[in-house]
Order: structure tokens, then C-alpha cells, then sequence
């Protein structure tokens, strides 16, 4: 028998089994990012106006314990006269979590899909791109076929740079 239908045999009756336990969902969050470890706050005590980040996602829960995620992720523009850096990008990530009534604490781990384009002093333009892995943790708080909110701490490389982001989500399951 041909190996192509066996496959597709195959994915169609795990995929026809999804609902009883499965759930999908979908998300908008803000962020805030450091890079190389530098303070979240200025000398002056101030947040640093050039650290928002944003992120769109979505994932399949595989029952309570076990989920898969994909995201984009912006880090914004960071300008640093003369030096200024945009940086962008996808992700993959596998989530294991632990149910506690209708909230679920978890810890994720992927793989980061990214871009960079750096210009120094307006004359010299670089761009590069790559793949680096990346953790985080988080909480989902309520959202059980609804809206709910999502709060993570999430690590990611991007080559030779470590940036940590905070960030807060607006999360709705399905």
C-alpha cells in the first residue's frame, strides 16, 4: 500500500479525533525587552521608552498538560545614536503545563526564527538573520473557551545577543 495514503489515513483520523481533546487558541500581547542584561530602567529611574515589543500567536492544546505554539515577535527599534536595530521574528515553541482550577502555570521551550537589520551613524546598513532557542514561563488565567490573559517571561538569543521579555496577553480559546 501506498505510503502517502497510509499517512494521510493516519492524519485524518488523529485530526477527526481533535475535538474531544483539543482546544485551539489565539492571542495579542505587549511587551517589554532588555538586551545583555542592561537595567529595565534608566538612570533616572524611568522605564526606557525604546524597549516595547509586541507578539501575535496561536497554539493547540493537547489536552491539560501538553500544547504547541507559533508566534511572531517584534522587538521594536532600538536606537542608540549612532547605532540603531530593528529585529523581528518567528517562533516554535512546546508548552508543558500544570492545571490549577482554571488557571495553568507553564513552562515553554522553541526555537526562534529571526531578523535583524542594524544601521550605524545613517551610512552603514547590516542585516542578518538566523535561528536560536529560546525558554520562557508563564500563566494563562481563565479564558476556557473565552477571554483570558496570559503573563510570560520569555529568553531569547538572537546570535550573540540575550534579550529577556516580560509581557502580557490578551488569550482567547476556543
Amino acid at each position: 500500500m501506498n505510503k502517502k495514503i497510509i499517512g494521510l489515513t493516519t492524519l485524518t483520523l488523529l485530526c477527526s479525533s481533535l475535538p474531544s481533546f483539543a482546544g485551539v487558541y489565539v492571542g495579542a500581547g505587549l511587551g517589554y525587552f532588555r538586551i545583555e542584561d542592561q537595567d529595565f530602567l534608566d538612570e533616572d529611574n524611568d522605564l526606557k521608552d525604546d524597549r516595547a515589543a509586541w507578539k501575535l500567536y496561536g497554539g493547540l492544546d493537547l489536552g491539560d498538560i501538553f500544547s504547541l505554539e507559533v508566534s511572531h515577535v517584534e522587538f521594536g527599534d532600538i536606537k542608540d545614536e549612532p547605532l540603531q536595530l530593528e529585529a523581528d521574528g518567528e517562533t516554535i515553541a512546546a508548552l508543558l503545563g500544570f492545571p490549577i482550577g482554571d488557571s495553568r502555570l507553564y513552562a515553554k521551550a522553541g526555537q526562534l526564527y529571526w531578523n535583524a537589520d542594524a544601521t550605524i551613524a545613517n551610512t552603514v546598513n547590516v542585516s542578518d538573520d538566523g535561528n536560536d532557542t529560546f525558554y520562557g514561563i508563564g500563566a494563562r488565567v481563565g479564558g476556557d473557551e473565552g477571554v483570558g490573559v496570559k503573563l510570560e517571561f520569555e529568553h531569547y538569543e538572537l546570535g550573540n545577543a540575550d534579550i529577556d521579555m516580560p509581557s502580557i496577553s490578551l488569550n482567547m480559546e476556543f
